[in-house]
């Protein structure tokens, strides 16, 4: 039931604080006991979350009193998402698998259809070129295609790791289908950081073969390397292209630059406070926009002092067993606002990585 109500949390229109409040009820009830293991486990680690959360309480109050504007912080639903992290547990995986799966379905059919998403009072579009598959990117029932490449993402990190709850077949079978859903959906920045994790993963798996058998291991290597060189050169530049939504030259990064600048010019006058610990937005073309990037947006909402303990709260939990997933996200979240968003499901897997011993204590197969 935990892994149903999280994935109903990242669908697309359904209201978000009853859904966290169903989720913490269901794990308070059901699951006290993961909880209260979780926390003694981590017990420096909440503690350290708990002075941070009064830490913000204050920057909120004085920034309010010296700017007339008082905001909650997304902070505040920290708690909760560290409740649903501690309480994950196998079922709740192959439930969040299975609803997953059946939501990369919807992202065929939508592609199939040429539009961007099927739910009623959703951001219905056409795609707009029948060349460019940046241009031609389903929602599945996500609020974008951001958000359903995001899940599939972490998806992958959890089936590698989880690999042996489910027979072989349907193991394949999910791989596929998430694998559809990333091309379905292109996110430019999931994709590759998809490629370096599975690299990350295999590579001892190859340096362990070149011990056994040098010529296999050696062939795998040239292959590698050859499609590596091909996509940067001119025969495959059209792979490049596809990368660069059509153009050949410098890397595109769809407003990225104008947004950062916009955050680096608040944070330069807002160095020790922030946002007042509040979510930030600035003006964009299409409407007030967020970082695209969580530490840069972790800054902004929080000022420095406050995001430089915060960052070393969470480095401290990562270790060899959770090391690739934790360098993959924080990839990702360099050009995307993958994490510290308060509660989502990006940030309870994130969090199951870096404090849930099931999660902790699972050798990665391959």
């Amino acid at each position: 039931m935990l892994g149903f109500f999280l994935f109903l949390f990242t669908v697309a229109r359904v209201p978000h604080y009853p859904v966290i409040a169903a989720i913490t009820l269901y794990a308070l009830s059901t699951r006290r006991k993961s909880i209260e293991n979780g926390y003694n486990k981590n017990k420096n680690f909440m503690i350290n979350i708990l002075l941070f959360l009064v830490f913000i309480t204050f920057n909120s109050i004085i920034y309010g009193f010296i700017t007339g504007n008082f905001q909650i912080p997304n902070f505040y639903l920290l708690p909760f998402c560290l409740i649903c992290a501690l309480s994950l547990n196998e079922q709740d995986i192959k439930i969040f698998f299975l609803c997953l799966a059946i939501e990369c379905f919807f992202g065929f059919y939508e592609y199939s259809l040429g539009i961007t998403t099927i739910l009623p009072g959703g951001n219905l579009q056409e795609f707009s070129s029948d060349e460019m598959l940046y241009d031609k990117r389903a929602f599945g029932l996500s609020t974008n295609s951001s958000a359903f490449a995001a899940k599939l993402l972490f998806a992958f990190f959890v089936l590698i790791q989880f690999k042996d709850i489910v027979s072989k077949r349907i193991w394949i079978v999910l791989c596929l289908s998430f694998l559809g859903g990333m091309f379905v959906s292109f996110n430019r920045t999931i994709i590759v950081v998809f490629v370096f994790f599975i690299i990350c993963i295999y590579f001892n798996k190859i340096k362990n073969l070149f011990k056994k058998n040098k010529l296999i291991a050696f062939s795998i290597v040239m292959v590698i390397s050859f499609l590596f060189v091909y996509i940067i050169t001119k025969e495959g530049s059209e792979i490049y292209r596809q990368f660069n939504r059509g153009s050949d030259e410098e890397l595109y990064l769809s407003g990225r630059p104008i947004i950062w600048e916009a955050f680096f010019d608040f944070i330069s006058n807002h160095l020790l406070m922030g946002n007042g610990s509040a979510h930030l937005l600035v003006p964009y073309y299409s409407g007030p926009i967020h970082a695209h990037n969580s530490f840069i947006q972790l800054i902004a909402d929080h000022g420095i002092p406050l995001s430089i303990y915060f960052l070393i709260v969470i480095f401290s939990k990562v270790n060899r067993k959770n090391i690739i997933v934790c360098i993959s996200i924080f990839i990702a979240s360099m050009v995307q606002y993958e994490i510290f968003w308060g509660f989502s499901a990006t940030d309870v897997f994130f969090y199951a990585f870096l404090l849930n011993s099931k999660f902790l204590n699972r050798k990665i197969v391959v």
